[in-house]
């Protein structure tokens, strides 16, 4: 069912699908991601199959924005956290890196289900709900699978915090720039970002590159050898939650979803 929902939402780039189709489409693929979640960090899967589905088929029947809105986030956050928590413990460079492309593979292609709902969204709110709502409920897993705030020690509370301070220094500076920031300013970071697109045909995302990548491949790393890793791999949100957003970028393509993933 998963393959098959997200075959309707790719085919969409490319013929005419009905709408309400999509939504379908994206439905299917928040409750299969969903209970996938469910059963990777040893929960019952049927709970949330069952709760999903239903709540999922009352948003498409109900047809009202803030409902399409709820849906977008819940699906991002969903697919997000999915992505991380399908991670492997990597012994070995190129290990590592297999963890980073499986959990930004996931992430991004879990996103036609995010894009599907076609819902109207504040994107700089939506932005910073998905990524706070995804790394709370990382670590909310994370802890439940036993890693536990013991055995972190100096360095790992030091990581964390690090992490933690990145993140909000960076919310925090995007806020302030798009509130009080000069007109002209916002201006030319707006056309850098255009022309930086139109040159290499996607525009990377600083946070993932900076954080989130090093998050995964540290964290997998690290667990091989300690399960206090999953606490590093949390903070891999700070790259899963953004891939869940490529294809909402306007008039982002398919080469500029895949040439911003490999930027990034």
């Amino acid at each position: 069912m998963t393959v098959a929902a997200l075959g309707v939402l790719g085919a969409a780039y490319f013929v005419e699908i009905p709408v309400w189709g999509e939504r379908i489409a994206s439905g299917v693929g928040l409750t299969m991601a969903a209970t996938a979640l469910a059963w990777r960090t040893g929960g019952r899967p049927l709970i949330p199959l069952a709760l999903v589905a239903i709540g999922a088929a009352a948003v498409i029947v109900a047809d009202r924005g803030f409902l399409y809105a709820g849906a977008t986030v819940a699906t991002a956050i969903v697919v997000g956290v999915l992505a991380l928590m399908l991670t492997q413990p990597a012994a070995t460079y190129l290990r590592t890196v297999r963890e980073v492309l499986v959990a930004i593979g996931v992430a991004t292609a879990g996103g036609l289900a995010v894009t599907g709902w076609h819902a109207e969204l504040d994107h700089d709110r939506y932005d910073y709900v998905v990524l706070g709502g995804a790394i709370l409920l990382a670590g909310v897993l994370v802890y439940r699978l036993g890693a536990g705030f013991h055995g972190l020690g100096r360095r790992g509370y030091l990581v964390a915090g690090a992490a933690l301070l990145l993140i909000a220094s960076a919310l925090a500076y995007s806020e302030a720039l798009s509130r009080w920031g000069p007109t002209g300013l916002l201006e030319q970071f707006q056309d850098f970002r255009f022309w930086i697109r139109d040159l290499i045909g996607a525009v990377p995302h600083p946070i993932e590159a900076v954080l989130g990548i090093p998050a995964i491949a540290y964290g997998a790393f690290v667990r091989a050898r300690r399960r206090q890793g999953w606490w590093v791999v949390a903070f891999g949100a700070a790259a899963t939650a953004p891939s869940t957003e490529r294809f909402m970028e306007h008039g982002t393509s398919v080469q500029g979803v895949v040439l911003g993933a490999v930027y990034s």
